[in-house]
C-alpha cells in the first residue's frame, strides 16, 4: 500500500481536467497575513533596517543589532503597496502569491535583550517575549538534538499558518507551505552563513509539544527549527544530511533503546507524519545513479565573501518574481553563477541526503545545448539526460502557459517518495519541500544579482510534465523555478 506522503502527493496534482480555475482568487475568504498578538512586552528592534544596512561580524553576536538584521532579512517587511484588495506587504522572504504564511519565533540567552522566548512581529519592527528562561528547558526536552539545544545561544522556530493558503491552493496549500517555509529558513541560513554564524537544522522534534511551547492556535502548525551559534562547526559532512538526522540519531542508539527513544522523541508528531518501522532499518541514502551523457562543468562564482556580505542585503530587499519572459538567450555565465552562488551560500544545507535530485531543462542558454540535465551541486556540474521538450509543450503543462512560454532555463527538484519515506517515514515529505524552498529563496536572491529572472510557478500539471521529460512514475516533482530574462 503507497504511504501517506504518496497518496497525498498524487491527490494534491492539479490536472487540466479538473483544476478548479486556481489563479481566480476569492478574496472574501481570504485570511490576513499578520498574527495579532496583545498584551505581551514588547522590545523594539533597531531602526534604519534596509538594503544598505551593513551586514554585522561575529562579534555583534549577542546583541540587538544582529538580531535586529538576521530577523528583518529573514521575513520583515520592505514595501507597502496598495491594490484593490488591499494593501500588500512585500518581505523578504518569497511566498506563492504574497500569501506570507509563515510566522517566525526564537529562544535567546545570554544576548543583551532578557533570555526567554519572542515572537517577531514584523509589521511594527519589534520582538514580543512570550516566556522567560524556562522555555530553554522545554525545548531541550522535545527535540531529538539535546546536545546542541543545550550549548545553543540562539534557536529560531518557524511555524506555518495553513488557513492563509487553503482559500488559494485549496489541497496544495500544504506543499505551498512547506516550500515557503522553506524559503524563510533560507533567508536565516543565507545570512547567518554569510556572518560566519555556525547553523543546525533540529529537525526530529515534537510537534504537539512546540505546538503548547509556542502557544499555537489551530490551524497553525511547527515546520523547522535552527540553531544558531558561533560556536557551532559548518561542516559539509553535517549539512548535507540534515534530513535524516532522526534516523541517523535512531541508529546510534542500542536495538533495545530503539523503538522506546522513538515512540518518545519522534512519533508523537502530526498523525500523518509517523515514522514507521522501516526506519529501524540501516539508512543508506540515495546515491547518483551515474547518468550517462557529457558533463558540463560550469563556472564558479567570482564573488569574495566581501563582496557577498554587500551584496546579499540589498539582493534580498530588492528581489522581485518575474511574471512573463522574453524569448532570449540567457548567458552561459549568468546561470553558472546563478546556481553557483545560490548552492555555496546555503552552506549545502539543501542536499536533503541526496534524495532531492536536481535538473535544469534547457530551452536557450549561450553554449549549452537545449535538453534535460542533472545538475550535481557539489562539483557544479551538468550532466546531459535527454533532448528535454519543446517550450510550446513545457508551456502546455502549466497553466498560465503563455507567461512562461519565453523562459531559457528551469531549474527542478524531484525525489522518489517511496524511497524518501522508506528511511525517513512521513515526516521525509516535510524535509524535501523545506530544502526545496531553501533552494529556490537563494535562486531567487541571486538571480536578482546575475539579472536572471526568476518564477516559482506551483500550477503546473504534474503528470503531463513528467511525460513529456520520460521522467520515471516514481519521480515527484517537489517544486520548480522558471529562469530567463524577465520582461520590464
Amino acid at each position: 500500500m503507497a504511504s501517506f506522503t504518496e497518496r497525498y502527493h498524487e491527490l494534491s496534482k492539479y490536472h487540466p481536467y479538473s483544476v478548479d480555475r486556481p489563479v481566480q482568487l476569492k478574496w472574501e475568504s481570504h485570511i490576513p497575513p499578520f498574527k495579532a498578538i496583545e498584551n505581551l512586552p514588547r522590545i523594539p528592534l533597531e531602526p534604519k533596517v534596509g538594503p544598505r544596512t551593513e551586514m554585522p561580524v561575529l562579534t555583534d553576536f549577542g546583541t540587538l543589532k544582529l538580531l535586529t538584521y538576521l530577523l528583518h532579512f529573514t521575513s520583515g517587511v520592505t514595501e507597502e503597496v496598495a491594490s484593490e484588495n488591499g494593501p500588500i506587504h512585500f518581505r523578504t522572504n518569497f511566498s506563492g502569491g504574497a500569501i506570507y504564511p509563515i510566522e517566525v519565533f526564537f529562544l535567546v540567552r545570554r544576548f543583551d535583550i532578557p533570555d526567554g522566548l519572542y515572537y517577531y512581529d514584523p509589521t511594527k519592527s519589534c520582538i514580543l517575549r512570550m516566556a522567560g528562561v524556562e522555555a530553554w528547558t522545554q525545548l531541550v526536552g522535545v527535540v531529538a538534538d539535546t546536545a546542541t539545544v543545550e550549548k545553543s545561544e540562539l534557536v529560531f522556530l518557524y511555524t506555518g499558518i495553513l488557513d492563509r493558503c487553503i482559500w488559494r491552493y485549496k489541497e496544495n496549500a500544504y506543499r505551498r507551505v512547506l516550500l515557503d517555509a522553506g524559503a524563510t529558513l533560507g533567508n536565516t541560513v543565507m545570512h547567518a552563513y554569510a556572518i560566519g554564524l555556525g547553523m543546525v537544522p533540529l529537525s526530529g522534534f515534537v510537534d504537539s509539544k512546540i505546538e503548547s511551547l509556542l502557544q499555537l492556535r489551530s490551524g497553525e502548525i511547527p515546520l523547522a527549527a535552527l540553531a544558531v551559534d558561533p560556536s557551532i562547526q559548518n561542516s559539509k559532512e553535517r549539512f548535507v544530511t540534515p534530513s535524516l538526522e532522526p534516523a541517523l540519531a535512531a541508529k546510534s542508539l542500542a536495538v533495545e533503546d530503539l523503538q522506546i527513544h522513538l515512540q518518545a522523541q519522534l512519533l508523537c508528531q502530526n498523525q500523518a507524519e509517523r515514522i514507521p518501522e522501516p526506519i529501524f532499518r540501516d539508512p543508506v541514502p540515495y546515491t547518483f545513479d551515474g547518468v550517462a551523457g557529457k558533463r558540463q562543468t560550469l563556472f564558479e562564482s567570482y564573488l569574495t565573501s566581501e563582496d557577498i556580505r554587500c551584496a546579499l542585503p540589498i539582493y534580498s530587499w530588492h528581489r522581485r518574481v518575474c511574471r512573463t519572459f522574453l524569448k532570449e538567450k540567457l548567458s552561459f555565465d549568468s546561470l553558472s553563477v546563478t546556481l553557483n552562488l545560490a548552492y555555496n551560500s546555503i552552506a549545502s544545507i539543501a542536499e536533503s541526503a541526496g534524495f532531492l535530485k536536481h535538473w535544469l531543462l534547457v530551452f536557450s542558454v549561450d553554449s549549452v545545448e537545449e535538453g534535460l540535465y542533472r545538475y550535481l551541486p557539489s562539483e557544479h556540474a551538468l550532466v546531459y539526460v535527454n533532448r528535454g521538450t519543446t517550450r510550446d509543450v513545457f508551456a502546455a503543462a502549466h497553466v498560465s502557459a503563455v507567461a512562461l512560454n519565453g523562459c531559457s532555463a528551469v531549474l527542478l527538484q524531484t525525489a522518489n517518495l517511496d524511497e524518501t519515506t522508506a528511511i525517513m517515514g512521513d515526516r521525509g515529505y516535510r524535509y524535501l519541500h523545506l530544502d526545496a524552498g531553501i533552494v529556490c529563496e537563494a535562486i531567487n536572491i541571486w538571480g536578482c544579482f546575475t539579472h536572471v529572472s526568476c518564477s516559482s510557478d506551483s500550477f503546473y500539471y504534474e503528470d503531463e510534465y513528467k511525460k513529456a521529460l520520460d521522467f520515471s512514475s516514481r519521480e515527484s516533482i517537489i517544486s520548480e523555478t522558471v529562469l530567463g530574462i524577465g520582461r520590464l
